[in-house]
């Protein structure tokens, strides 16, 4: 008996120990400031036992006393608790030394820019998505100094001109190379009509590029910085890593899913200050004109019917209408935009590799009428490492958009007509709430008939429509042979297809009224390829070296085919057989092929002072033979003060002086030394071929440009005060610029 009460005794203390030992561990994960956050992971370290705070912060797991919980965060600090209570509230600081301990360079390089001797400016995903701009470079505008966008125009879709550090050329492209995922984003802004005479706010290549799937980007602003792009990067590079082409992510073995929506409202920025005292006419006498030179509000109170609105209307409008000032004419006109703006993005990761997919539409009206813009795509891709030791990735992304806008450019030459004729400077009397379409023609109608047409007929009938389709893949493969030695390979494809159809409706005050139809198909395709070996050795305890030598192949062609067809036979039906005349204006196919072999060294003495030296020799078929090839080095070097004189301060963390020299060449454009014979109009029903309006130089040689730049990087008050500044100078020499020569030469 007294043995079984010993023994009931001690299960009873065995039971008391283990439910001491087995609890349920709760509490709240916030940031820095005190707010919740969703979707940290905490895990039992060393198991896999974890679990995720929910949308209120809050999380709940089943672990032991003494165990360790593990709390990480993509931006955050990981920090480890010891469990020792059932409540266990936790805050994680940002991580914002980590997150710019690395960016990525050429080739998708790693660094630290600590190391580095050029200017690199690097972009938090967050700010890219803060607001829903619908075009990439706007969202880049005022975040990097030196990096200069031109927002062009408010149209919803429109192309924004992106320059780093100034204009280096005087033909050919001025915009940076456009890296996403270690392959060349072509960025064509196709113009089918002059935007002088007509022609609306075209959208450029990047437009297909989806912000939510932008996990980091690199501008390399300098020839230095970016010398192993080649001749492409003579303008600057930006480097994007998309989440669907990032080996990074969390290797907790569960499937995160993020799903963000945001809806946007935007209004006409300015108008300008009208005055509102005096309406249409001249000499203070009342006329049926443009200017408001006419008589005083209140000298007299009515006036004429417009007789074409009268004309249409007649049942409307009596003969005369109160003449009084109509201050938001102008205002009245536009609307407010809106931009609706939804991604779901599904990720996975484990030790062996890690998964993506991101889905993402957008769809934007703007503030003009009837300007519409919209872009769905899908972008998916992984990493994974094979038992050999192989590892394989591959990415694809498909982006279709569509873009509705109108026409501008000047009013007066002799076809044209522009949406923004008269829509800035309306006579201060005139109503333009009144209704716009003749109900019996269809034909626009204003106080001036024949002068310009009313901006909604125009917006609502007058119509530039663009579909564009692009298709992106990407394979890669990585093999370290040892500790030292590394390979990698990576072959890529992007395919980028632009449809258009201008529409100058029937009534249009352009092309005599009678409609007409332009059909632009553009397409560009590149094939690159990129072969690297690293090298990484620790010459002496001091001494570091790294080094990289590789080669790239680009391969592109261009195919572009323009149709115009005059004298519409049917309203509202937009195809080309639905006109009487058609004409082939443009009809090109373009070829071009790059190959380049470069280096990179790098020394490092004792982490705190580095020198770096590229050089690479390019091979263009834009160039003659006996010119295409050539070489260009550069040399880069910084030295961490702080580091080599052990500077120890709350005042100053960080300093830096850096120094580099680069040499970039550029080639010709495609197809520039090719001398073809051009279809002339035919002379008394015989055809005729003529020369082109251009001879190319048969013996000319690369574009050079040579840049120093002398820099510092000072950190303060634990990286609160940061400067970054930079002395530049850009010399460009053998510029291939057209020159004017004689029509006696038969090219003029």
């Amino acid at each position: 008996m007294k043995l079984t009460s010993y023994l009931a005794l001690l299960l009873c203390l065995v039971a008391e120990i283990t439910f001491a030992q087995q609890r349920t561990v709760s509490g709240v994960v916030s940031d820095s400031k005190g707010l919740p956050l969703p979707g940290v992971s905490v895990v039992e370290k060393g198991t896999t036992n974890g679990t995720q705070t929910d949308l209120d912060g809050k999380y709940s797991i089943n672990t032991s006393s003494n165990k360790t919980l593990v709390f990480s965060f993509i931006g955050m600090k990981t920090k480890e608790v010891v469990v020792s209570g059932n409540s266990i509230n936790v805050k994680l600081e940002d991580d914002s030394v980590e997150l710019e301990g690395v960016v990525v360079t050429a080739f998708g390089i790693k660094r630290n820019p600590r190391d580095l001797g050029y200017a690199v400016s690097s972009i938090k995903a967050a700010e890219l998505t803060e607001v829903s701009e619908p075009d990439v470079t706007r969202a880049l505008n005022g975040k990097v100094p030196g990096v200069n966008v031109n927002v062009s125009t408010g149209v919803a879709g429109a192309a924004n001109q992106i320059t780093i550090r100034g204009v280096n050329t005087l033909s050919g492209d001025i915009q940076p190379l456009i890296i996403v995922d270690g392959i060349a984003y072509s960025n064509p802004e196709v113009t089918t009509s002059s935007q002088t005479t007509g022609g609306g706010g075209y959208q450029s290549g990047l437009s297909s590029i989806d912000p939510n799937d932008i996990a980091s980007m690199t501008v390399l602003k300098s020839i230095p910085a970016a010398a192993l792009y080649g001749s492409r990067a003579v303008n600057g590079v930006i480097v994007i890593t998309t989440k669907s082409g990032s080996s990074k992510g969390k290797r907790d073995k569960k499937l995160g899913v993020n799903v963000s929506s945001g809806t946007y409202f935007e209004t006409i920025a300015n108008l300008p200050e009208y005055q509102n005292s005096y309406g249409a006419g001249s000499n203070f006498n009342y006329a049926s004109a443009n200017g408001s030179w006419g008589p005083k509000f209140g000298t007299i109170t009515e006036i004429p019917t417009w007789a074409p609105i009268l004309a249409a209307f007649p049942d409307q409008f009596g003969p005369t209408v109160p003449y009084v000032a109509k201050p938001n004419n102008v205002k009245d006109l536009f609307t407010t935009g809106i931009v609706n703006d939804q991604s779901v993005n599904l990720s996975y990761g484990s030790d062996e590799g890690s998964f993506n997919l991101t889905l993402s539409d957008l769809n934007q009206n703007g503030y003009i009428p009837f300007n519409t813009f919209d872009r769905t795509s899908i972008s998916t891709g992984g990493t994974f490492k094979l038992k050999n030791g192989i590892t394989v990735g591959s990415n694809m992304s498909y982006t279709k958009t569509d873009q509705v806008g109108g026409f501008f450019g000047e009013n007066q030459f002799d076809g044209s007509s522009s949406s923004f004729a008269r829509t800035m400077i309306l006579a201060r009397n005139w109503d333009f709430n009144l209704p716009y379409k003749d109900p019996l023609t269809g034909a626009s109608v204003t106080p001036l008939e024949g002068q310009f047409d009313h901006p909604l007929w125009s917006w609502e009938n007058d119509q530039i429509r663009t579909e564009t389709n692009r298709t992106v893949a990407g394979f890669n493969l990585a093999y370290s042979f040892n500790k030292n030695i590394s390979a990698s390979y990576r072959l890529g494809y992007n395919r980028y297809e632009l449809n258009r159809l201008e529409i100058r409706d029937i009534n249009s005050r352009a092309n005599g009224g009678v409609g007409s139809l332009t059909s632009d198909d553009f397409t560009t395709t590149d094939l690159e390829q990129t072969l690297l070996v690293n090298f990484d050795y620790e010459l002496t305890d001091n001494i570091a070296l790294s080094a990289i030598t590789g080669t790239n192949i680009l391969n592109n062609k261009t195919n572009r085919i323009v149709y115009q067809g005059n004298d519409m036979i049917l309203p509202e039906l937009f195809n080309m057989r639905n006109v009487e005349t058609i004409t082939n204006l443009l009809d090109s196919k373009t070829r071009r092929r790059n190959v380049g072999f470069f280096g990179d060294l790098t020394l490092s003495y004792k982490n705190y002072w580095f020198l770096n030296f590229t050089a690479r020799n390019d091979i263009s078929s834009t160039l003659p033979k006996n010119n295409n090839s050539y070489f260009y080095p550069s040399f880069s070097t910084s030295l961490i003060l702080t580091d080599m004189f052990k500077i120890q301060s709350n005042l100053l963390n960080f300093a830096k002086v850096r120094f580099g020299i680069a040499r970039a060449g550029r080639d010709a454009t495609a197809e520039f030394l090719n001398r073809p014979y051009v279809i002339g109009n035919p002379f008394n029903g015989t055809s005729t071929i003529r020369n082109p309006d251009f001879l190319a130089n048969q013996q000319v040689t690369p574009e050079f440009t040579t840049e120093i730049e002398l820099g510092t990087d000072l950190e303060f008050f634990k990286r609160k005060v940061i400067l970054d500044f930079t002395v530049y100078q850009k010399t460009t020499t053998d510029l291939l610029t057209p020159i004017t020569v004689p029509g006696s030469t038969g090219y003029g």
